[in-house]
């Protein structure tokens, strides 16, 4: 039953949208209105937060809503500001969740899932959303909220280490990481973290010659300006951490910084000094220099596809803990014309497809 002390919100604007997300006790970067801002320059749709509010909690749901129209199979086939659908942002998402304090979380959070779900379902009918997407973000959990509302399906793993001490990170490196980063030791590779934001521009070099040699999709080059407007938006939250061989910048990350969390953003290196085995030591510093920052986590996200890749395997050497689980989330809501415009886009399924909106594929 819908009860009249409910507020719900689109809000689309910064101040208002920080005031929403600072109201809840845990939350991260990929939750505030400027992170969003750098993918929405990118084409990647506009970004809106839901606010649900009730006496019995409040949530607050993060998405990008795009236009079907400019959807690469869909351009010039279907009118524009028609057909939407709704995505999380690149990263980690899902809804923000907090129980009144007054009340038991275990016997009123069914209560207020009903209530948001039967309200949001609303809404997107009112959007013309005919589908959703969610990468939920797999240390807050926010998956939790949205299985029984989508098919909610473990994804990839991720890892995140533990910086509770200098001392319990090094033991957890395995016997590989270490040696690598003797070596790169050894080869006077040094590493500054919390570099001049000015070495950004090394690392956009580096960056488009990784994802090149990792022969990426299309999406993952952005735009030319994309860095910039990471820079221009999260500069508060921003670390540059680079590697140097001889005064020369030979691997990067960006790390973005929220409470307590590290989060590895992009990376790139020369891969003709690879054999130097600069990232072991980059990401090790990076690590080390969190734990004695204060955050309490690190978290390197997964590999490309699996945790059989070369990047999992790269980042799994960190930690000799069990790694965390993703989830994606995806729901119908409008299957009618879901499967109208994957007729129009010429995607037909002759069963279950991995991608989702099949008329994106």
């Amino acid at each position: 039953m819908i009860q009249k002390s409910m507020l719900t919100k689109e809000i689309t604007q910064k101040s208002e949208w920080d005031e929403a997300i600072g109201l809840f006790q845990e939350k991260d970067i990929y939750f505030t209105y400027d992170y969003m801002q750098p993918f929405r320059k990118n084409g990647d749709g506009e970004p809106i937060l839901f606010y649900f509010e009730s006496y019995l909690g409040k949530a607050a749901y993060p998405f990008m809503y795009r236009d079907i129209a400019e959807s690469a199979h869909l351009k010039g086939k279907i009118p524009n500001r028609t057909y939407f659908d709704i995505s999380g942002v690149y990263g980690y998402g899902g809804p923000l969740v907090e129980v009144n304090p007054l009340y038991d979380f275990s016997s009123v959070i069914e209560i207020l899932k009903h209530d948001f779900q039967e309200i949001f379902s609303a809404y997107c009918k009112e959007k013309g959303i005919v589908s959703q997407f969610d990468r939920f973000h797999p240390l807050l959990n926010t998956h939790e909220f949205f299985a029984d509302y989508c098919t909610v399906t473990p994804n990839k793993k991720t890892i995140c280490l533990d910086l509770k001490s200098v001392e319990f990170l090094t033991q957890n490196l395995t016997s590989g990481c270490r040696n690598k980063i003797r070596q790169a030791e050894k080869n006077e590779i040094t590493v500054v973290v919390n570099d001049r934001v000015e070495t950004l521009e090394a690392f956009k070099q580096m960056y488009h010659s990784t994802m090149t040699h990792n022969q990426a999709s299309d999406y993952y080059f952005f735009n030319p300006h994309f860095f910039d407007d990471i820079k221009l938006h999260q500069s508060s939250h921003l670390i540059v951490a680079n590697a140097y061989y001889q005064d020369k910048i030979i691997a990067s990350a960006l790390i973005l910084s929220f409470d307590h969390f590290l989060h590895h953003h992009f990376s790139g290196s020369l891969s003709e000094y690879r054999h130097l085995k600069p990232n072991n030591l980059l990401f090790y510093e990076i690590a080390k220099w969190g734990s004695e920052q204060g955050y309490q986590s690190f978290h390197l996200g997964g590999g490309h596809e699996s945790e059989g890749d070369s990047l999992f395997r790269f980042k799994k050497s960190f930690s000799k803990s069990e790694p965390k689980d993703f989830y994606i989330g995806k729901k119908l809501h409008d299957p009618v014309k879901s499967d109208f415009l994957a007729q129009i886009a010429g995607k037909f399924s002759n069963g279950p497809s991995d991608y989702f909106p099949i008329y994106r594929s």
